[in-house]
């Protein structure tokens, strides 16, 4: 039983992470609209999540892993957890709305064009309880935001294509490039979905920016038991610059005086991470394409959500005069 339910804990994490990634890049060039398709492969996805998270509460069940306790201490605990009570109430708004709805069909399953109704918001409020309840470890938490950051680095650079007509195939001939809108079909879309990842880029940017920085500075302020190895450090460099018939003179000399000089520049001459510079330029595309959306809403949004990552960020270091 233990075994199935991490395998079931498996399916499910691959499932959102598939989630995370396919629906925003999935497009289809020969379908009629675009956000009904990606509404039909999120309710697949979801439907397939239902089943494994099914399968690992009844096994739960049968063996006692995770005893039920009382219902108040539970229901306690759950609404503790951050969103949930407001999740809980758009949750039963949807609900109550829905079936007060003059066309409950419609209300439920969506317009024909777009299938946008209570359906697939109950499958985004699904994905959201399966994430509350299995993730549990930060190494989890890193991986969905790595996927989100990693998905939106075609997405831009689609949005990008087609601000400046260089996108390999035009699927809507005649539309204005003056608002991109890459594979999430409308421009207010593609701007919310950028809105949502850029300050996570932003915080990724930030976290390697500060460990790059803390590592110059150990490297800057050495201890005495280094001080002979920054001389030799000094000599080492002073021989690099040299020309290569002298350098190998120099480098006898150095090993009859029993030094051992380093063949390359030491490492605080380095070059900035390479996570540093990745996450910069996808920062830049990402800012790049949500400009370019040309949508007040999502930018308006992103200066929310960036002042809010500051703030969570000023929390984390320890910077209480911040906030």
């Amino acid at each position: 039983m233990a075994q199935l339910i991490r395998y079931c804990e498996g399916v499910m994490e691959a499932v959102w992470l598939t989630a995370i990634v396919s629906v925003p890049l999935f497009l289809n060039f020969h379908g009629d609209r675009m956000e009904s398709e990606k509404n039909y492969l999120l309710r697949s996805l979801v439907l397939v999540l239902l089943a494994a998270w099914a399968v690992k509460i009844v096994c739960q069940a049968r063996t006692n892993i995770a005893p039920l306790g009382p219902w108040r201490s539970r229901i306690a605990t759950v609404l503790k957890t951050p969103l949930v009570a407001p999740t809980m109430i758009l949750a039963a708004t949807l609900l109550v709305s829905t079936l007060l709805s003059l066309a409950p069909d419609l209300s439920f399953g969506g317009a024909p064009g777009r299938s946008l109704g209570s359906y697939s918001y109950f499958c985004c409020l699904v994905l959201f309880a399966a994430l509350v309840a299995t993730v549990r470890s930060e190494r989890q938490v890193n991986r969905i935001i790595t996927a989100a950051i990693v998905t939106s680095i075609p997405i831009s650079l689609y949005g990008l294509g087609q601000r400046f007509s260089i996108e390999p195939i035009r699927w809507l001939e005649g539309s204005d490039v003056s608002r991109v809108r890459s594979t999430l079909g409308q421009a207010i879309y593609l701007g919310a979905y950028l809105m949502m990842i850029q300050p996570l880029t932003l915080s990724r940017v930030l976290l390697h920016a500060q460990r790059f920085v803390s590592a110059r500075r150990k490297r800057a302020s050495p201890s005495r038991a280094t001080a002979m190895d920054l001389r030799l450090t000094s000599a080492g460099r002073s021989i690099l610059a040299e020309p290569r018939e002298e350098q190998s003179l120099n480098r006898v000399a150095a090993r009859r005086d029993g030094l051992a000089l380093p063949t390359e520049l030491p490492e605080s001459v380095a070059v900035p991470s390479l996570p540093l510079v990745l996450y910069g330029f996808t920062a830049a595309l990402q800012l790049c394409a949500l400009v370019f959306t040309v949508s007040r809403g999502p930018l308006l949004g992103w200066v929310a959500g960036s002042f809010a990552m500051f703030l969570m960020l000023a929390i984390y270091w320890g910077k209480r005069g911040l906030v």
